[in-house]
């Protein structure tokens, strides 16, 4: 089947296979599946969809909501050269060991756009697990998603990642890298980390040999446990970023310039609003470089809003 070949407004749900517990596309095949929902699949691999074998399949306005893979890909996994497309989908309540939401694997790739992780779960990267793989993720969010390591996001072993646009609020991961958990090369730009909760890495965690990621424009703010840790070897390039009260301390771990330590005074921070006031550090028109810090721009205007803090946040700030 080529792209013609469309899947449209179909919900398949308690699929039970040992790959692809919805759909198991293999060889090179590109279907296009859209508006579908896979809902309480389960698999050894790729719980709603397995791809391998060079398929290409494109993914539109879908769901995947509480499947579950034993071993890799509780939404989808892709192995051997396969491919996938992802436009505008949830990925809600997915489970797995490797990757919750999506795994990537042996020489695969996704582009993603515009696409919400949700409270998936996984032991490695509760949203997504990139390893040996390489993936272009924009515009998409990573929301309440829990793992040991990587708890919105994490990469390994050999690969790429190019992320720009993307918001990671209120992930956790009990051992390392709250946000993003970084183990390839990986190019992160324009990307706001909210909330986290890590003893290493409220925002992100980089490790040796591969993670030496750069990281330019982002906000990583109001974090439990220090903004960024970074294992021995590490050297991540940290530039012309925000960090901001996050309780483990905000200083980037290794390489870093042109950083601003100032609140970037998002307009509804409670309500999940993380566009920011005119008045912030992040808008061009109120920084040394003129450049957007975050992953949106000013979205409100007049005095500056009220947070909530904690009197513990408060006094880390003076330590």
């Amino acid at each position: 089947e080529g792209p013609d070949a469309r899947i449209e407004g179909i919900v398949m749900v308690r699929g039970d296979a040992g790959d692809g517990g919805g759909i198991f596309c293999d060889g090179y095949v590109s279907p296009t599946f859209i508006d579908c929902d896979f809902s309480g699949c389960t698999a050894s691999r790729g719980g709603g969809l397995n791809c391998a074998d060079g398929a290409s399949p494109t993914v539109i306005g879908c769901t995947f909501r509480e499947n579950i893979a034993g071993g890799a890909g509780g939404g989808i996994r892709c192995t051997n050269g396969a491919s996938v497309d992802v436009q505008d989908c949830l990925f809600k309540c997915n489970s797995a060991i490797w990757g919750g939401g999506i795994m990537l694997r042996a020489g695969s790739s996704a582009t993603i756009d515009g696409t919400t992780f949700e409270a998936n779960e996984a032991v490695f990267s509760g949203g997504l697990r990139v390893e040996n793989a390489t993936a272009t993720v924009t515009n998409s969010t990573f929301l309440n998603n829990t793992a040991e390591s990587g708890g919105g996001m994490g990469s390994g072993d050999s690969g790429m990642v190019t992320m720009e646009y993307c918001t990671f609020r209120n992930n956790a991961a009990t051992d390392r890298g709250a946000g993003y958990a970084c183990g390839t090369p990986a190019d992160v730009r324009h990307c706001t980390f909210v909330g986290g909760s890590s003893p290493t890495g409220s925002g992100v965690f980089s490790g040796p040999p591969q993670g030496n990621m750069t990281m330019s424009n982002c906000i990583v703010a109001f974090g439990s446990g220090p903004a960024m840790t970074c294992d021995p070897g590490g050297a991540p390039g940290v530039t012309r970023c925000c960090f901001y009260s996050n309780s483990g301390g905000d200083t980037p771990c290794v390489s870093y310039t042109d950083i601003l330590y100032e609140n970037p005074w998002f307009c509804g921070l409670p309500m999940g609003d993380l566009t920011v006031n005119e008045v912030s550090v992040c808008v061009p028109a109120n920084n040394p470089w003129g450049e957007q810090i975050g992953a949106f721009g000013a979205g409100c205007t007049g005095a500056v809003p009220i947070e909530p803090s904690s009197w513990g946040s408060i006094k880390a700030m003076y330590r």
